[in-house]
Formats: structure tokens, sequence, C-alpha cells
């Protein structure tokens, strides 16, 4: 193999790094974002309980 294949194999795998880079940044924002979502839902489900629960007592 000469240096100039050596370098476009090099290349070409610095390009497929980068994709997968791109593509675990994309799926971990995704998942970012569903774990935002379920804590906001039980946040709210948390003060719907306090709510109902200071009614109760009163």
């Amino acid at each position: 193999m000469t240096l100039e294949e050596r370098i476009e194999a090099l290349e070409k795998d610095v390009s497929a790094l980068k994709k997968q880079v791109s593509d675990t940044n994309e799926a971990l924002s995704c998942f970012e974002s569903v774990i935002r979502n379920r804590i906001n839902e039980f946040s709210a489900y948390i003060d719907t309980a306090t709510l109902a629960a200071r009614g109760i007592s009163q």
C-alpha cells in the first residue's frame, strides 16, 4: 500500500468516525430530551399530588 493509499484510507476512517460521533451526539440529544420531558411530567405529578394532599388535609 502506497503512502497516498494509506492517507486516503485514514481520511475515510476519519470521516466514518466523524459520522459516528455525530450520530452519537444526535442520539444523546434525543435521550436528553426524553429524560427532561419525563422529569417535567414527574414534577407536575408531584405538584398535583401535593395539592391534592393539601386539599384532603384541610
